[in-house]
């Protein structure tokens, strides 16, 4: 399997100290400089026209990074790494910051404005888990949690997909990294970690209460190999 995998199912055996190194080497050999690209985000007024039928962040970003840059490199400014500079300019702007020059700010603030864009229904990425919507479940079972659309299947849906795949892999380089409040099921997807009724309880509580009678009578076997399906 890949990397990620092989990591996650030899914790407990590979001391922390250990993972940690093998990533920043796989980091450090894979980084292509520090010439990173300028954008620049048009930032309207709440509420205005502009921001009602215009670009959102993430589809600035999109349109300027994908199929351009890879991410590879890296700037350091002032006490952060960034993956892009940023120029913002629009009315919206200085209800933000007073300052014209990016010293981290216009970075992270666009990076937090990109996953917020992600995770609102209309760019048609993602859904909430039925746990979310019906407010079902305890805890952290009942909170704002998203699962990938399974209608985005489109061309356009699969290429933004990429994109934010290539986010996620290139904010390893940073400190600012992707925050999308994926379900937990997903990440132990992304990594091959075995999923049981746990995960599935907390995106669909209905679902899990007949898994639970059905593992109840099942090998870890007759498990995994439904799991597989």
């Amino acid at each position: 399997g890949h990397i990620a995998h092989r990591l996650c199912v030899s914790k407990g055996r590979v001391f922390s100290d250990t993972k940690e190194e093998l990533i920043e080497l796989a980091l450090r050999v894979t980084t292509a400089g520090d010439r990173v690209p300028e954008l620049t985000l048009s930032v309207p007024l709440p509420g205005s026209k502009e921001a009602l039928h215009g670009d959102n962040t993430f589809e600035q970003l999109y349109r300027q990074i994908y199929g351009k840059h890879d991410l590879l490199a890296y700037k350091r400014s002032v006490s952060e790494a960034q993956l892009f500079t940023v120029k913002m300019h629009g009315a919206g702007v200085s209800a933000m910051f007073t300052d014209d020059q990016d010293v981290g700010g216009w970075y992270r603030t666009s990076v937090r404005q990109l996953c917020s864009d992600l995770q609102e229904p209309a760019q048609g990425l993602l859904v909430a888990t039925p746990n979310s919507v019906t407010g079902r479940g305890d805890g952290d079972e009942a909170m704002l949690k998203f699962l990938p659309n399974p209608q985005s299947t489109s061309k356009k849906h699969l290429e933004r997909w990429n994109f934010v795949g290539i986010l996620m892999g290139a904010s390893c380089r940073t400190n600012a990294f992707i925050e999308i409040d994926f379900a937990a099921i997903i990440f132990k997807h992304m990594l091959g970690e075995r999923i049981t009724s746990q995960e599935v309880r907390a995106v669909e509580t209905r679902a899990a209460e007949p898994l639970d009678s059905a593992a109840a009578d099942m090998t870890e076997e007759e498990w995994s190999a439904l799991q597989a399906v």
